[in-house]
């Protein structure tokens, strides 16, 4: 998962796993979560990872401002809540 202790190393790992294969660009999207969930997004290491991959990085992360990795991918996007909020459900 992307909490907890592995997280980072794990994360970091999948970039350059996914940058080395046979593709086009790399996705990283995260829907909700806040915190602890944010935190590997923020890490150096996945930053680094996203830095140096061989093709390009597109992120999309649920979260208030720019994570880390926001900063160095070559497209930083949106998800759909940050554009569209959930509807209540009241009505």
């Amino acid at each position: 998962g992307l909490e907890g202790r592995g997280a980072v190393g794990a994360l970091a790992d999948a970039i350059t796993q996914a940058g080395g294969g046979d593709v086009d660009a790399v996705l990283v999207v995260r829907g909700e979560g806040i915190g602890a969930s944010r935190a590997p997004f923020d890490a150096e290491p996945v930053a680094a990872a996203v830095a140096a991959a061989p093709v390009p990085v597109i992120t999309g992360i649920q979260v208030g401002e720019a994570t880390l990795t926001d900063e160095v991918a070559h497209l930083a996007c949106g998800t759909p809540a940050n554009h569209h909020p959930t509807p209540s459900s009241s009505t």
